[in-house]
């Protein structure tokens, strides 16, 4: 599947990679912008080389560490349903707002698999709840403890952070310096790079409620099927969802716009949350959060990805979960 993604890439911009011969940020800046007007590059990791932020760009290692592995599939009957032309789950759901809107930063850790995953489950704790459990659930207890989720910093496997949502739980927290919840992002991920060691307890001492007592549980995880309709269609009814593609060399210059592969190598793959999708110019988007935090790009810390033709493959991974303190509709689960 992954040599297939890359080889449409190729046959899509055929002259991306055939142009990869630029060395500055400047150079590939006026490269991008020059050469379509879908959407606009910038500089947002000033004065640094990108190859020393790959872990930013290569932080999925899979969705699932067992290749054998089969993640459930479900399909939603969608031919009676009129989906909007746009949509944003922000407004969608203005009690959960707050959290769904809330971008999150995992410093120079390849954690994107834990960002992405915990806010999906954050969001859908809150939607599920009717706004009565509003909390970030915590990356930090996911990228520490989960010992089959992968290799902490240097990457890891989403379907897995959300098995171990449904098996273990996950505590509150937030982001780096935010002080909230029980185990807010650590020092050592966001600065060095490195997994803090597991602690089963709240590294917040401000934090009043103990930790075993803090988790929350996922009920189920699924994937859905990598066609537009069932995933606008999971977004609208349920929350966000968790997406995989694949980083080139042009994405980490996006500043606003329809995001589609225009020059360069691919950097690694990358996990990120779909909040809801609509059209700019002409042109299909997906409305997505990063977790590089609120300055990278234009747009507050989210962009905008081209929608309806996988796009550097980010229809083809969508992982969601429901939380517990909601039983789902009844959905056709594909073995």
């Amino acid at each position: 599947m992954e040599n297939i993604i890359f080889v449409c890439a190729l046959m899509l911009f055929p002259s991306s990679l055939a142009q990869n011969t630029l060395n500055s940020h400047e150079e590939i800046i006026e490269f991008i912008n020059s050469n379509q007007s879908s959407w606009t590059a910038g500089v947002n990791f000033a004065g640094k080389d990108l190859k020393d932020l790959l872990p930013l760009f290569n932080g999925v290692l899979g969705l699932h560490p067992d290749p054998n592995f089969t993640i459930p599939l479900v399909f939603h009957d969608t031919s009676k349903i009129k989906l909007p032309a746009s949509f944003d789950a922000r407004t969608n759901w203005p009690q959960c707002a707050d959290i769904i809107g809330n971008i999150l930063n995992q410093g120079h850790c390849g954690s994107c698999w834990a960002f992405a995953t915990t806010e999906v489950m954050s969001d859908r704790l809150c939607i599920q709840s009717n706004g009565k459990v509003k909390m970030q659930l915590s990356a930090e207890d996911v990228v520490s403890c989960c010992s089959n989720c992968g290799y902490q910093c240097q990457g890891g496997y989403p379907a897995a952070a959300f098995q171990y949502w449904n098996s273990y739980g996950v505590v509150s927290g937030g982001d780096y310096l935010s002080n909230s919840g029980c185990k807010p992002y650590g020092s050592s991920e966001f600065n060095n790079g490195v997994a803090a060691r597991c602690q089963q307890a709240c590294s917040n001492p401000s934090y009043k409620t103990p930790y075993n007592s803090d988790k929350h549980y996922g009920a189920s995880y699924y994937q859905i099927l990598g066609i537009e309709t069932l995933i606008q269609n999971e977004i609208s009814t349920k929350g966000a969802v968790s997406a995989v593609f694949i980083v080139y060399q042009d994405f980490p210059y996006y500043q606003t716009g329809v995001y589609y592969h225009t020059y360069g190598v691919m950097l690694g793959r990358h996990a990120v949350k779909i909040i809801g999708w609509g059209t700019e110019n002409g042109n299909p988007y997906w409305l997505v959060a990063n977790s590089w935090g609120k300055n990278w790009g234009g747009l507050g810390g989210f962009f905008k990805i081209y929608r309806g033709n996988n796009q550097c493959g980010i229809e083809g991974g969508i992982l969601v979960a429901d939380s517990k303190v909601y039983s789902p509709d009844p959905v056709v689960f594909l073995m």
